[in-house]
């Protein structure tokens, strides 16, 4: 499954008033790379619209000066839905900064849900497979 990616470089102005990264910041990275993916594999930028941002847990901070490199891919498909599994690294420390479950759908010239067509490919590998496992218990 092909994973999409975005850096950005952590500037005085993403800073909050603890001097971290402001979570707004890191939210519209982890939303933007999600829809990369989320576009990449529908194949059209057309029709495709932010749903939800789930479960969006932060385990380290970041400082002015750091690397946040985002990746995102697909962890799960509906009907009309594509799910995404977005995490942000430290890309000095590899360290996990936050991770996050982001849904998009697809929707019509009205803007009425209408169905991706896309199938999940069969899931071979074993971080894929507890992903895809964490965004289907989210969903219950």
């Amino acid at each position: 499954m092909k994973k999409y990616h975005l850096t950005h470089l952590v500037r005085m102005e993403h800073l909050n008033h603890h001097g971290l990264l402001y979570a707004g910041y890191i939210a519209e990275w982890l939303i933007e790379c999600g829809y990369l993916a989320a576009t990449g594999t529908y194949g059209s930028t057309a029709g495709m619209v932010f749903l939800k941002l789930s479960d969006m847990t932060f385990k380290k901070s970041a400082f002015k000066g750091d690397l946040v490199h985002v990746e995102a891919w697909i962890a799960d498909l509906g009907r009309t839905s594509i799910k995404t599994y977005v995490r942000a690294i430290n890309e000095f420390s590899g360290e996990l900064l936050v991770d996050a479950v982001i849904s998009f759908i697809c929707v019509d010239e009205n803007k009425k849900s209408k169905p991706h067509g896309l199938t999940m490919p069969k899931i071979i590998d074993q971080e894929m497979l507890q992903i895809h496992r964490r965004v289907k218990a989210l969903a219950k």
